[in-house]
């Protein structure tokens, strides 16, 4: 029987409201079913940090703007920044998109912000 989370296995009914053999939406890039990553806004319940490509197509500077925009009206603490001549995926250094200079300074800024927020 092949399962995977999220779905029942197959003929079984969900716990889900009964429904049956429907995949339940992946939280990761769940923007993409608005087309606004600040639509997700009001469910964040911690403090952000958003590091952008600038040469991200999918992400535009209006797209960043309306998302720091409801950051910062729904009062969180958060930073936004973006990363000059990288593209989506810059972080990941096993793809032809790493980029050394945004990585390094996204897992700088990154591990500032646990510093601040991950205290016991």
């Amino acid at each position: 029987m092949l399962r995977w989370p999220g779905r029942p296995a197959a003929g079984r009914p969900s716990a889900r409201r009964g429904r049956r053999d429907r995949p339940v939406p992946h939280r990761r890039n769940s923007h993409r079913r608005t087309g606004q990553p600040a639509s997700r806004v009001p469910g964040i319940r911690a403090a952000v940090l958003a590091g952008h490509a600038d040469n991200d197509g999918s992400n535009t500077p209006e797209q960043i703007a309306v998302f720091d925009t409801a950051l910062r009206d729904a009062g969180l603490d958060h930073r936004t920044a973006v990363y000059p001549d990288a593209v989506h995926g810059y972080t990941m250094a096993d793809t032809a998109a790493y980029q050394e200079a945004g990585a390094e300074r996204h897992f700088h800024e990154l591990r500032e912000l646990f510093a601040r927020t991950l205290t016991r």
